[in-house]
């Protein structure tokens, strides 16, 4: 095993290479994953350098929260109260907004046993941050095996009154070739989510034959009719509902590389890159339309009465990875 530790502009980078090949460098910034490598090659769509990947604002590597997804007209009732959120997708809440725990420094440590390697996050949300109710604490565990291509995520978190918290990761895929087109990916799902004109969540609904990814497909064979349908997003930027399984709920397979996510929450938002930003990508130069896939297991309705969390009901979650030859 190695660890490498490295201060960068008041923040703190760790990279944790494994015994069999895997390797990833994390930062206290959001909790975040900045790149991943399998066998010296990256397995991400990520920025340049640190430079870049600290003054983004596009979530990527970030964890998301306290709640990711889209809140309309960034409003959230709670019983009778009525707290007005950040708006920073058009009218919208995205991920939280700009003063969301993606770009808040975490307290950060680490731990080791005989298998695996923990890399610790740690912040506390103060009542009212981005207009969220209650002081929320979190906690981010990155587990990393040893001997094994294997390592988990597991979200924490525990809050003084009643509030919402849905935890997600947002790290864009890419296993080789310029662009996911290519990719061919399996998800779990017979259903997803139904949105409307702003992508924001209305309920659930059979999947399309065009969303379709029960059976291996490449992303690229039907994104061309995804787009057309849903132009707002020019791509997938949607939701699957898992059905219930003990095996992986996503595969993703390029290039001879597969990469299997096994997650307890109930859906996953799949992205495919589909508004570039203005950073710079390693490898790349420019950020490309669907140069990578974000996969963001996630909880659903989490603003709903039966998903907020108290000091009696906390947030507490994982998602394991797992990447291997095939």
């Amino acid at each position: 095993m190695g660890i490498k530790k490295e201060n960068y502009q008041k923040h703190t980078f760790y990279t944790v290479k494994n015994q069999s090949g895997l390797e990833i460098t994390f930062c206290n910034y959001g909790a975040s994953i900045y790149a991943i490598k399998y066998k010296g090659q990256y397995v991400t769509y990520h920025e340049e350098d640190y430079d870049a990947f600290l003054n983004s604002k596009k979530f990527a590597g970030k964890t998301l929260g306290r709640v990711a997804g889209r809140i309309k007209n960034g409003i959230l009732k709670i019983n009778r109260d009525v707290y007005q959120l950040e708006r920073n997708d058009n009218n919208n809440t995205m991920h939280s907004g700009v003063h969301s725990i993606s770009f808040k420094d975490f307290d950060a440590s680490l731990s080791e046993s005989d298998e695996l390697i923990n890399v610790v996050f740690k912040y506390t949300s103060p009542s009212n941050e981005a207009g969220l109710p209650h002081e929320v604490r979190f906690i981010v565990v990155y587990s990393i095996m040893k001997k094994e291509n294997k390592f988990s995520i597991h979200y924490r978190a525990n809050a003084t009154g009643l509030t919402p918290v849905s935890m997600a990761p947002h790290i864009y895929w890419r296993l080789g070739d310029k662009d996911v087109l290519n990719h061919r990916l399996t998800i779990n799902a017979d259903n997803m989510t139904k949105l409307d004109q702003e992508l924001i969540i209305l309920g659930k609904e059979k999947v399309k034959p065009i969303y379709d990814f029960r059976n291996e497909k490449r992303i690229g064979q039907d994104i061309l009719a995804v787009a057309k349908d849903n132009p707002t997003a020019g791509g997938y930027d949607c939701g699957f509902i898992f059905n219930k399984s003990d095996k992986p709920q996503v595969i993703l397979k390029n290039a001879g590389i597969k990469l299997s996510i096994k997650t307890d929450m109930e859906m996953a938002i799949v992205y495919t890159n589909c508004t570039p930003g203005q950073n710079k990508i390693n490898g790349y130069g420019k950020d490309i339309k669907y140069g990578g896939v974000a996969i963001e297991p996630q909880m659903r309705e989490p603003l709903s009465k039966a998903k907020l969390i108290d000091p009696k009901h906390p947030f507490d979650h994982y998602i394991s990875f797992h990447l291997e030859d095939y």
